[in-house]
């Protein structure tokens, strides 16, 4: 009663504000202990292991060596293309935005099947890899926003049948929506949250204290414009609450706490659960951002550290939140929550424990990234490259070299960075068609076909050198086909990141696993690693060059002029910087000497 139109439902009766009351307390008891009964009878989507932790069905499958759940593969492209449109921007990160723009996309949505059975997930993937534009989709999918209706359908407006079914669509539904093996009372029942954590860590060289009190600040007021942005997207949920606190005769409060945005986030779980009795979707980007920002602020690690730990803590109620979120429902569901970053660096602690991590399931292993065949499709309709063509040909070779070998655990196929190669094909015409059968102008113009958004920082190389397992990996860099071996834990810490720097390389997206055969790797035991491609060896060797000899000019003239001299040189550098840096513990000082 108190869902729909309150004020018929009390004012009947003198008592009546007192029985709403009554039932609200009621409604809110039910809604905090029906989720705990529910999982202790292990009804619906929850399993109650003896580890206390959740899992996701998928994943269990894998585990126990049972056939791994297939998806309806997809089409590329989702839809006819605009070869004019762009996707930098808003267009390449809001499926919204691409659907409108008619921008490539190629179509992964089968994978959401996979996450019928996830409450709470976590997925890593390299920068520039898609997430963004993946919890975008995640979004349309499963809001309450774009659930069907006849105006939306009539107008062309964003919904599930515009977007996913086909509907004006020449290349009909996307692979979601033929999905009949779907729960598809998930599809568009959840009100949906985004928030994406601040990026950057402002440090303060003069006042620490002063750094923790802004950057929390910054938290606090990004979180609270993200969940106004939500409020103003669904206006229901600030309707509820305000009937809510008038049945209860509480004075009026609003959603947004401005001075404490957790209590932001618990009012609207309690609108949307409580009131509403429809659950909530918490979907969460750049995770790890700021702490990784804070991490290489400054050459001094034990600062560096410190100020991982203060941008840590500032999200460390917002996990704990979302661990305890999951627990309760709406409408016969159970609260999600879905987290994207880069880095598996988290708190040591166990507050953002029993989660589902899905970044080395095998299952979700080419979610996001381009196979061999979307990028031959998306130079034919962007780059505009004539099919079965000796250009084509040649523009494959180049691009293969340059972007793909991105091998994720368990993957059958290497795919190509999406956003990098999404690049390359919108400016072929300009910039590369003229030139791209000059073998040598590519090799010289390799830096032309980079990200910056990828390149490892000074500060970055720095911190991982401290320790000797990089070596290691720089002798892979500069090896073709070579490999390292060294262990993927699923989290560490920051103050053990120099001895796990392959493991901070392999979520950088610098090394990756060297073939891609389908067979799972037994994470987190000893894997072997390489690196990807031309450009990330490019990228990686010279930055850790540049770094090491103390400038890059000097590897750049020996590579100009490869003589004895300038090879001296660079060696005279390196071995001086060795000697003064914990590599030495790699073998005996008097060893490494120069006749």
């Amino acid at each position: 009663a108190c869902r729909g139109e309150p004020e018929q439902s009390w004012r009947a009766q003198p008592d009546g504000k007192k029985s709403c009351a009554l039932i609200l307390s009621m409604g809110r008891m039910m809604w905090f202990v029906a989720p705990r009964m529910a999982t202790v009878l292990g009804f619906r989507h929850f399993e109650l292991r003896s580890s206390f932790r959740y899992v996701s069905r998928a994943t269990d499958r894998t585990a126990l060596g049972l056939t791994p759940p297939s998806i309806v593969e997809g089409n590329a492209p989702a839809w006819p293309v605009n070869p004019n449109a762009r996707s930098f921007g808003d267009s390449g990160s809001d499926l919204v935005n691409v659907w409108r723009k008619k921008v490539f996309l190629a179509d992964h949505t089968g994978y959401l099947r996979l996450l019928d059975d996830t409450e709470g997930a976590l997925f890593l993937r390299p920068q520039r890899f898609g997430k963004t534009l993946w919890l975008s989709t995640m979004e349309c999918y499963y809001s309450v926003r774009y659930a069907d209706s006849e105006e939306k359908i009539r107008e062309n407006k964003p919904c599930f049948s515009t977007l996913f079914g086909g509907m004006g669509n020449d290349n009909g539904p996307l692979a979601i929506a033929r999905d009949d093996s779907r729960d598809k009372s998930l599809q568009n029942s959840f009100y949906v949250l985004r928030l994406v954590l601040p990026k950057v860590y402002e440090a303060d060289e003069t006042y620490e204290e002063d750094e923790v009190i802004r950057f929390r600040a910054i938290f606090r007021d990004e979180i609270n414009d993200q969940v106004r942005q939500f409020l103003s997207q669904n206006r229901d949920v600030s309707r509820v609450w305000k009937d809510a606190l008038s049945v209860l005769d509480e004075p009026p409060s609003p959603i947004i706490n401005a001075e404490n945005c957790m209590q932001s986030l618990r009012n609207v779980e309690t609108a949307v659960n409580g009131y509403l009795d429809a659950p909530l979707m918490v979907l969460v980007d750049e995770a790890d951002r700021a702490a990784m920002t804070a991490l290489t602020s400054t050459d001094d690690v034990a600062l560096g550290q410190k100020r991982h730990a203060n941008a840590m803590g500032a999200s460390r109620a917002l996990f704990g939140w979302l661990k305890d979120m999951r627990l309760r429902s709406g409408g016969g569901l159970f609260n999600r929550y879905f987290v994207t970053g880069i880095t598996p660096i988290a708190p040591t602690d166990s507050i953002f424990n029993g989660y589902t991590s899905l970044t080395f399931d095998p299952n979700f292993a080419n979610m996001l990234g381009l196979t061999e065949s979307d990028v031959e499709t998306l130079l034919s309709h962007v780059a505009k490259i004539p099919q079965e063509t000796t250009e084509l040909t040649r523009v494959l070779d180049v691009v293969r070299s340059c972007y793909n070998g991105y091998v994720f655990n368990g993957a059958k196929e290497a795919v190509y960075n999406p956003q990098v190669v999404i690049r390359f094909a919108e400016n072929y015409q300009t910039l590369f068609r003229s030139v791209i059968f000059d073998q040598d102008f590519v090799d010289r113009s390799l830096y032309v076909l980079t990200d910056d958004r990828q390149e490892l920082s000074e500060r970055q190389v720095r911190l991982i050198t401290r320790g000797t397992e990089l070596a290691g990996a720089l002798l892979a860099s500069s090896k073709e086909n070579a490999v390292v071996v060294g262990q993927l834990p699923e989290r560490f810490d920051a103050t053990n990141l120099d001895s796990k720097a392959l493991s901070y390389l392999y979520h950088l997206g610098v090394l990756t696993f060297p073939s891609a055969n389908g067979k799972p790797n037994n994470i987190p035991q000893p894997v072997s690693l390489c690196v990807p491609n031309n450009v990330t060896n490019l990228m990686f060797a010279e930055k850790f060059v540049g770094v090491l000899a103390g400038e890059v000019g000097t590897s750049i003239r020996f590579l100009k002029d490869p003589n004895v001299e300038t090879l001296l040189e660079v060696l005279k550098k390196l071995l001086r910087k060795f000697k003064e840096s914990p590599c030495m513990s790699l073998g005996d000082e008097n060893e490494i000497s120069m006749n």
